[in-house]
């Protein structure tokens, strides 16, 4: 390619937490292929650890309440080969 181009698009995320724990469980993103279910049932507990020091702090700990809120961002790639 002669032309190539990146860019980084951030917006803004929430889901629930149990959402977002079942969707890594069952390894929604490739990148989470090699993981063992151990490995992932211990990195859900580690955000939902990381949740709840957040929550102490910053919104009430209803079970309702449990929503993440994040910035995601995406990396697009523009290429052309002429």
């Amino acid at each position: 390619f002669v032309h190539v181009e990146t860019s980084i698009e951030e917006y803004p995320c929430s889901i629930p937490l149990t959402q977002w724990q079942n969707m890594i469980q069952q390894r929604f993103w490739s990148t989470f292929a090699h993981f063992t279910d151990d490995e992932l049932q211990s990195a859900c507990h580690e955000i939902e650890k990381r949740y709840q020091a957040d929550a102490t702090s910053n919104r009430d700990n209803d079970e309702k309440a449990k929503i993440l809120l994040f910035r995601d961002r995406l990396v697009f790639l523009s290429a052309h080969h002429s």
